[in-house]
């Protein structure tokens, strides 16, 4: 029985070294694992180094397009601003053109009068240069007429005539003076 006892303790140790064998083996996998995790993570942590200077990069230049963002908006609230006052111009000016427009008419409206008055004034001196005419052929005649008759009568007939042509005269004076009213 001892003997028996001491196979069995020999066979329990065996199979204790065994396992221990096992588990040695098994915990130097398991360190293997470890370190082969261990380098993995060592690798995943340079890579988020990486990845994380990487955002930093990004972050500033994100700053960057902020800061450009901002300037290209201050810059279109200039020509916004810019494009206010051009149309403020704008309407000024079409307001002084509407205005040259009303000052053209009203030129032209005058200019109208005056080549009126220009043509009345033009048709009075024709028929006052024919009526001059005409007195003076009467003139004339009455001249010849009284010559061999009446020398008396002849001076009245030429004062009366001369009369006539100083009425005419005036009549011509005043004509002008309207003209000259009419082309200032």
């Amino acid at each position: 029985m001892e003997k028996e006892i001491l196979k069995e303790i020999r066979e329990f140790r065996k199979f204790t070294e065994e396992k221990f064998e096992q588990v040695d083996e098994r915990f130097s996998q398991v360190d293997k694992r470890f370190e082969q995790v261990d380098e993995r993570l060592d690798q995943v942590d340079k890579r988020l180094d990486q990845v994380d200077k990487r955002l930093d990069q990004v972050d500033k230049r994100l700053d960057q397009v902020d800061e450009r963002l901002d300037q290209v908006d201050k810059r279109l609230d200039q020509v916004d601003k810019r494009l206010d006052q051009v149309d403020e111009r704008l309407d000024q000016v079409d307001e002084r053109l509407d205005q040259v427009d009303k000052r053209f008419e009203e030129v032209d409206n005058k200019l109208e009068k005056f080549g009126n008055s220009m043509k009345e004034l033009n048709e009075k001196m024709d028929e006052m240069e024919r009526e001059i005419i005409n007195e003076y052929y009467q003139f004339i005649d009455t001249v010849n007429k009284i010559n061999d008759e009446h020398n008396k009568e002849l001076m009245n007939e030429i004062n009366k005539s001369n009369n006539n042509l100083n009425e005419y005269k005036e009549k011509i004076k005043d004509g002008i003076k309207l003209f000259e009213k009419a082309v200032v």
